[in-house]
């Protein structure tokens, strides 16, 4: 496309590519979500037609979620300059209030929470910490779906009390489904009807399934009886009960739920570092510092090796070699951490430079 688009253009092509229509129309030849999204970020004013057209167009629950996600992208970027604009709209609308109460267009919603350093090290580690048992659930949702589905369904029944939603919840059992379905349906069908949040789940699946590489789908059949017991329950039309009581588990499942949660509750913290590895290097070599300090035992230090420090020497070896050679030199723990790192894009050069400052991989 070589011309600028009308709100009426965009808010056509997106409504055809968000539902999957079938169109010839050289106006499907870009992905409208992008180019709305780069509007909102970039161009307020331009985005903002174009929410009034969706809204003239289409009312399903479907696209007010979509119009939902990108207010709140509007508001995160241009808060002081639309949130004016957006709370008339919303309470102004019939059903955008289900999907954006008042509450959640206050202002302290919209701004980023300052963490420290030391804040982020410490949560990294965490999430590292319940790293193992975290891969153990996905382990038994591949060889054993009578007792991963026992987890995931708890994983499910819990949520609310970690204040999950469906869209953090809903993973697992989609990987179950996907992999085991015919296994496991009839128990997903039974459970339906007395809970609310499972069937939240089963509708927060759609979007997986219909943008999914076909290898990577649910059966076919089995998606037929996941949209039955989803109903017409969806995250804006249901309310979840005020108190959700564990159903006890045995104590080595319960280990493995209380670290998904954990690792859960702490992903912002690696999210956070890999953003800082993409564009701030001299901001993740202070983290790296911070988390040597931090780490407890040698796997964490490792893990800091083969992570976040190999990334900055893959990147950015030749600009910090030299502070990391005299971290080296006066720090055994970094020196350990130094170790653990593999060479990837490093030049030979570089690398030796690498291996000398580690030296023996002796205990600190």
């Amino acid at each position: 496309m070589n011309r600028e688009l009308t709100p009426k253009e965009l808010s056509e092509a997106y409504l055809r590519q968000l539902h999957g229509e079938d169109s010839d129309s050289e106006l499907d030849s870009f992905n409208a979500v992008w180019l709305w999204e780069e509007l909102i970020c970039d161009e307020p004013e331009k985005a903002w037609p174009v929410f009034l057209e969706l809204l003239a167009r289409r009312q399903d629950d479907d696209t007010l979620e979509q119009i939902k996600f990108r207010l709140e992208l509007l508001l995160s970027r241009h808060y002081d300059a639309f949130h004016e604009r957006v709370r008339e709209l919303v309470q102004g609308h019939d059903q955008l209030p289900r999907f954006l109460p008042d509450e959640e267009l206050e202002k302290e919603r919209f701004e980023e929470e300052e963490v420290t350093d030391e804040e982020i090290a410490e949560s990294y580690l965490e999430n590292y910490r319940h790293l193992r048992k975290r891969m153990r659930i996905d382990q038994l949702i591949d060889e054993a779906p009578e007792q991963a589905l026992r987890l995931v369904l708890e994983i499910i029944h819990r949520g609310q009390s970690y204040d999950f939603g469906s869209f953090y919840l809903f993973s697992p059992l989609r990987n179950l489904l996907w992999r085991h379905g015919e296994a496991i349906i009839d128990r997903v069908e039974r459970e339906a009807p007395s809970s609310v949040m499972l069937r939240r789940c089963l509708w927060q699946m759609k979007s997986s399934q219909e943008y999914a590489l076909p290898q990577s789908r649910i059966a076919e059949e089995v998606w037929r009886r996941v949209e039955h017991a989803a109903g017409e329950t969806n995250d804006y039309n249901s309310a979840l009960p005020n108190e959700v009581r564990p159903n006890p588990l045995p104590e080595e499942e319960e280990k493995l739920l209380a670290s998904w949660f954990a690792y859960e509750q702490t992903s912002w913290a690696s999210d956070a570092v890999c953003e800082i590895t993409d564009h701030d290097p001299n901001h993740l070599w202070t983290i790296i510092k911070a988390l040597v300090v931090a780490a407890p035992d040698d796997n964490a230090l490792s893990y800091i090796g083969a992570g976040p420090l190999e990334d900055l020497l893959s990147s950015h070896g030749e600009r910090f070699i030299e502070l990391i050679e005299q971290q080296a030199d006066i720090d055994p723990k970094f020196r350990f951490c130094l170790a653990g790192v593999w060479q990837r894009q490093m030049s030979d050069d570089l690398w030796r430079r690498v291996t000398t400052a580690a030296g023996d991989r002796d205990r600190y």
